[in-house]
């Protein structure tokens, strides 16, 4: 997948995205916090992060426009049998291989029933969580994939822009600033001492396996959208990842001390070290279809 779009500075329009919301939103939040009522009992932190985070989705519909992503959504969304078909196949795709890993876990011991989630509610949990999944799928995909993918692509190579993408990807779950003591009597500049600390639930001990795994995902996802130049199958596999994983977490409950070298010491089997070479398969198949750059450029000549 080559971008077409014909504009001067695309990737002008991403550094506004990741700066702007970011920098209007460390002014902000402070004025927020002492003037919107109720908010007094609140973590500055996380006044300031949702601060940050509805400017930022105030703002990413005209950076995207002004990105020209708007006519590759129209594109990525086109709807056609065999693009419906390939959507199928990556959601049960993906969905088979997290529930491969807590099959897995739960043959070996490492996973026990959650039995007081097994109520009359549980298919209300499951459809809430199908829901979740379907919207995740395909917005997070038309912001990463047509979005900032396609803006580096205009500037960037193949490789570059896929392993740029998926660091960003990897590192926005982890937007969450914390100080330690917290600010309780902000002034117009706590925002910004906020900066320095935006990362800050991130724990080496605990997270780089949830990191890689969010890093080699959104790999995987990069490069079939450039194979493929649509969303469908991309947003299928992102909707199963995220369906099974939130259901793994529901239904199963981690056993402490049982293989935690594979299966680590939480619920959540994205943050274990098994997630980490299954999901490489998916990266390590997605370049093999990847056409070379000598095949894409002649093929763009024709």
């Amino acid at each position: 997948m080559t971008s077409s779009r014909k504009i001067v500075h695309p990737l002008l329009a991403v550094a506004t995205m990741f700066t702007v919301p970011l920098l209007l939103g460390c002014l902000l939040a402070p004025w927020i916090y002492q003037w919107v009522p109720g908010l007094a009992g609140e973590r500055f932190e996380r006044v300031a992060s949702r601060t940050v985070q509805v400017l930022a989705l105030l703002l990413v519909w005209p950076c995207m426009r002004w990105s020209g992503a708007s006519t590759e959504i129209s594109r990525g969304l086109a709807w056609s049998r065999e693009r419906w078909s390939r959507f199928r196949s990556g959601f049960v795709l993906a969905a088979a291989s997290i529930a491969l890993y807590y099959g897995s876990g739960f043959a070996l011991g490492a996973y026990t029933p959650e039995f007081e989630h097994y109520t009359r509610l549980l298919p209300l949990v499951l459809l809430g969580f199908l829901s979740t999944a379907f919207f995740v799928g395909w917005l997070e995909e038309i912001f990463f994939r047509i979005f900032l993918q396609g803006s580096l692509r205009t500037r960037w190579p193949v490789w570059a822009a896929a392993l740029l993408t998926s660091v960003v990807f990897s590192a926005l779950h982890f937007f969450r600033p914390r100080m330690n003591p917290p600010i309780t009597d902000p002034d117009w500049s706590s925002g910004f001492a906020l900066l320095p600390h935006l990362f800050a639930i991130f724990n080496p001990e605990r997270d780089w396996y949830f990191a890689g795994t969010l890093f080699l995902m959104s790999l995987a996802l990069a490069l079939y959208y450039e194979r493929e130049g649509h969303l469908y199958h991309v947003a299928g596999l992102h909707m199963g990842w995220v369906l099974m994983l939130q259901t793994g977490d529901y239904v199963l409950d981690r056993v402490p001390g049982r293989f935690d070298a594979l299966f680590g010491q939480g619920d959540l089997i994205s943050r274990a070290p098994i997630a980490i070479p299954v999901i490489a398969l998916f990266v390590f198949y997605a370049a093999r279809l990847l056409p070379s750059e000598r095949h894409r450029s002649n093929k763009d000549g024709l």
